[in-house]
């Protein structure tokens, strides 16, 4: 039981350490948020993740591995100044446990060439076995981390010099990164062996024994179970006392708009001047989802200051604008953003793209909205308003073929189908037009009468719609028809 102590608080020790030498790197690199964000500590809980610390080392005790806990530091990439240092960022984690190393191997050096007399033997025996398979574990690991894989931070160190469209598809791609790592270690027997292999023979040359450091995985691995409650005391620790931050955190992840907004005002009131930006754009979307778009505006409007090309603060400005009408001032707003594939640029692009059709600026709002639909072609809002603007721009067999793609979309299908439907009887395609309808009118005559009430309105405010818009013929198109549908 004491060699299962020693090796978890010294695990513990050495992976906030090198979580700490990532972010502060990063500080020195440009992205001060890691300070305000407390990451700049040795304190355990900080680096505390769900995931990593908690679910993949029980998982991986379930199955029969060793289940150490890892750790997570969220760095802001956008705030580093260069290539060079975003790679620098993700190698200074591996660096520092390559310290811990080094420091692990000269005492198992200084334990075996030195007498000691206040250890006794049983203590020195434990410290040695300990200390051997420390070392191991920290070769496997260092050797582990620096695989070109994501999300390791090998991977990492070499991100930034890949061509962006190979960043984006992996990005998107990264949940699978785990999955894979587990496939490679559980199924893959000679990648464990040679992982193995490889770890034993360095730790072998740095002077330890084969015995010392399968003695202490066998010692360890039979007395693992305590560190999996350990863990689980941590994360209930961890979540009762959270501080309101981090309780908002949750809560805007279930939709919790008002409870979030108010545990947001009480850690922004504590931080005053050093709420980072995270916050207070997380602070602004809950104000922005209970409709109080003034309260966001004031929010977003600092983050702004700080940073005008922040993607995210002026997307958030751009709904808010939106949401008070103010489709000029959005297209402005949001003209400022700059150039690149988050997942905050591509609704950035969505919401321009429907503020620039909001103003009958077709021609532009198709580009903005393809642009949405690169960064995320998953995306049915952009996709519905693109087969909008299409139809608008009169390039109706493109439109269709849009709409036809969203009608396997849980959230558009009614309204693919209807649209789609309309354009057909505006084209004089009454048996096609027939056919979409059928797919979401009831069969059952109840039913199905007080839905193609509701359709025969739709079709005659659409027609009303061209009317104004000066196509008299699909109009004339859609009224001639609205009856032959039953």
């Amino acid at each position: 039981m004491e060699l299962t102590l020693i090796v978890i608080i010294i695990w513990i020790g050495s992976t906030c350490f090198h979580e700490f030498g990532h972010a502060i790197t990063a500080y020195f690199a440009g992205d001060k948020t890691v300070r305000e964000k407390g990451y700049l500590t040795l304190n355990p809980m900080v680096y505390f993740n769900s995931v990593t610390t908690l679910a993949i080392p029980l998982v991986v005790l379930l199955i029969g591995g060793v289940p150490l806990p890892g750790a997570a530091v969220y760095i802001n990439h956008k705030e580093i100044k260069s290539k060079l240092w975003l790679s620098i960022v993700s190698f200074a984690g591996p660096l520092f446990t390559f310290f811990v190393l080094v420091a692990l191997a000269f005492l198992t050096h200084v334990l075996n060439i030195s007498d000691t007399p206040f250890l006794s033997g049983h203590w020195r025996a434990t410290l040695l076995t300990s200390f051997a398979f420390l070392v191991f574990l920290h070769i496997f690991v260092l050797i582990l981390n620096l695989l070109p894989l994501p999300p390791l931070d090998g991977y990492g160190i070499i991100e930034p010099w890949l061509p962006e469209s190979t960043q984006k598809t992996i990005r998107k791609h990264s949940n699978i990164g785990f999955a894979f790592l587990f496939f490679l270690f559980f199924l893959v027997d000679d990648f464990s062996i040679l992982m193995t292999t490889l770890s034993v023979d360095i730790s072998q040359k740095l002077g330890l024994t084969k015995s010392e450091i399968f003695l202490g995985y066998d010692v360890f691995k039979d007395h693992s179970m305590p560190l999996a409650v350990l863990l689980i005391v941590a994360w209930i620790v961890k979540n009762i006392f959270a501080g309101p931050i981090e309780k908002a955190d949750r809560l805007i992840r279930e939709g919790k708009w008002e409870e979030a907004a108010k545990l947001y005002d009480q850690g922004m009131s504590k931080l005053g001047d050093k709420v980072d930006n995270r916050v207070l754009l997380a602070a602004a979307t809950c104000q922005l989802n209970m409709g109080r778009t003034h309260e966001a505006e004031s929010l977003i409007n600092r983050v702004l200051v700080s940073d005008p090309k922040d993607a995210r603060a002026l997307t958030l400005k751009g709904i808010s604008l939106v949401r008070q009408g103010l489709m000029e001032e959005t297209i402005a707003t949001l003209d400022a953003l700059p150039d690149g594939d988050s997942d905050e640029l591509a609704l950035a692009y969505q919401v321009k793209g429907g503020a620039l059709m909001s103003r009958e600026r077709f021609e532009e709002a198709l580009p903005t909205l393809e642009k949405a639909l690169a960064i995320n072609a998953r995306n049915d809002d952009a996709t519905y308003l693109k087969a909008q603007c299409l139809e608008e721009l009169g390039r109706y067999e493109e439109a269709l073929g849009v709409y036809q793609k969203l009608t396997d979309s849980r959230q558009y299908r009614p309204q693919a189908l209807v649209s789609r439907g309309m354009l057909l009887l505006c084209l004089d395609r009454l048996d096609e037009a027939k056919k979409e309808f059928g797919r979401i009118l009831p069969m059952d005559p109840a039913k199905r009468a007080p839905e193609l009430a509701t359709l025969h309105t739709l079709i005659a405010e659409k027609a009303d719609l061209l009317e104004k818009a000066g196509r008299q013929e699909m109009s004339a198109g859609l009224l001639n028809h609205k009856n032959q549908i039953e």
